[in-house]
């Protein structure tokens, strides 16, 4: 905004107002200069013409502001919003002050807070550990109404302040059959591992990766918490997690979820084994082949350049689809720089930074029938696969072509029916029809 300013209703009167107020400003945080000759401002407003509240004043403009409807503020709010003018860009300093306000009793006060972690880096976060409060977190993850967006926030600060003995409780999270009881669980999962290490990969491997009656959204929870290990999480070697990666290809279902993981890890020891999914897809199971074809693409083996060769023969469109739409896939062994993302979820690395937020195609089923805490919260990239890069100048000429074709359609929609009352014929039909 240009302007922000905290206001009084100026001139009471003893009926409603229901149009416009007339305010008076008491205190300018932002934007002085262009309401310095301004002694009252006009703003829409609904609501008693006498009020000892104060209000929180949005404009927009530098020639004429333009005010939003005001929102009254409590004290504690206009403390809160006092303090927030005053702080610096210092991330830590910022997040010891949000630290405070996360599930304030006052709801915007609590949002902004959860909004201030949620865009600040995970190693960033860790730097006060020391101002986590343990014991809070813990009543958190635990509060069936703390809302999961939230949930998966506290199990991540949890990770980075919590101990040995807060993995029983993790466990039993981990492990309840209740419909309600896993909000947040790519988080959990993350949290657990974080405090367990290695040995944490046991139970994770047995409840979400080789377990087959486990629904499609948890075991991309689980898939979700080893990409933040592999790449951010500093505690797992990245071999260990590989080998949990490599557990799902023994589900053809859901093995499409890891082999693009496996091929940015550089894991070439799977060539045979994808390419036997390849083959053995069914037209259930058929979108495992365009990642097997990448994975292949990007593998430096000769066996896999042979390989390509044998499965073109088996479904050549597949094929061509992989290489016309998706470039070679980059290899990136090392752990990645960690990037800006939401630290309310495992952040994701580089090459994964952009990624689908929602089902596609045949997988919108499976998630729509999984547990619905896991799939409000907008901030989870819960039914996300790494997104590939498409090429552009392909995805250009379809775009245009899907322009030319759509209003050549409603061209002979148009005209057809008009030529079909003179000539007494059938009018012509869209292409679609």
């Amino acid at each position: 905004m240009d302007v922000v300013a905290l206001a009084e209703l100026a001139s009471p009167t003893d009926s409603e107002i229901g149009g416009m107020g007339i305010f008076r400003l008491t205190k300018v945080w932002r934007g002085e200069k262009l309401v310095v000759n301004a002694k009252t401002i006009e703003a829409p407003y609904f609501g008693p013409g006498k009020s000892e509240k104060k209000f929180l004043m949005l404009g927009a403009g530098t020639d004429e502001v333009l005010w939003s409807s005001p929102l009254p503020v409590s004290p504690s709010t206009e403390t809160y919003l006092e303090e927030v003018s005053k702080l610096t860009d210092d991330s830590t300093t910022r997040l010891r002050f949000y630290l405070k306000y996360l599930e304030h009793q006052e709801s915007m006060l609590a949002r902004d807070a959860y909004e201030e972690f949620a865009q600040t880096p995970y190693e960033e976060v860790k730097q006060i550990k020391s101002d986590m409060n343990r014991s809070q977190l813990l009543d958190w993850v635990k509060d069936v109404n703390v809302a999961p967006d939230r949930k998966r926030l506290y199990f991540t600060l949890l990770g980075v302040c919590g101990v040995q003995e807060d993995t029983k409780m993790l466990e039993d999270l981990l492990r309840t059959e209740k419909p309600d009881g896993r909000p947040g669980l790519d988080a959990c999962i993350g949290c657990y591992l974080t405090l367990n290490g290695a040995s944490g990969l046991r139970l994770i491997n047995e409840l979400f990766l080789t377990n087959e009656k486990c629904a499609f959204a948890d075991t991309y929870a689980a898939v979700m918490a080893l990409r933040f290990h592999g790449t951010d999480g500093g505690v797992i070697d990245r071999e260990r997690i590989v080998e949990s990666m490599r557990l799902i290809l023994e589900r053809p279902d859901f093995a499409d979820l890891v082999i693009p993981d496996l091929a940015r890890w550089e894991d070439w020891s799977q060539v045979e084994r994808v390419s036997k999914l390849f083959k053995d897809a069914n037209p259930e199971t058929s979108w495992v082949r365009v990642p097997v074809v990448n994975y292949l693409r990007a593998c430096p083996l000769p066996s896999a350049k042979e390989k390509l060769i044998e499965l073109e023969a088996i479904d050549p469109k597949a094929v061509k689809r992989a290489s016309v739409f998706f470039p070679i896939p980059v290899p990136n062994s090392q752990p990645s720089t960690p990037q800006t993302n939401d630290s309310s979820m495992a952040p994701l690395p580089e090459s994964t930074k952009n990624v689908i937020r929602l089902p596609l195609g045949a997988r919108s089923h499976q998630l729509a029938s999984s547990n619905p805490h896991q799939l409000s919260d907008k901030s989870l990239v819960l039914a996300a696969r790494p997104a590939a890069q498409v090429n552009q100048p392909v995805l250009m000429l379809v775009m245009a072509l899907s322009l030319v074709t759509l209003g050549l359609a409603m061209w002979l929609v148009v005209n057809g029916g008009r030529h079909s009352s003179s000539l007494q014929t059938a009018p012509v039909r869209s292409p679609n029809s």
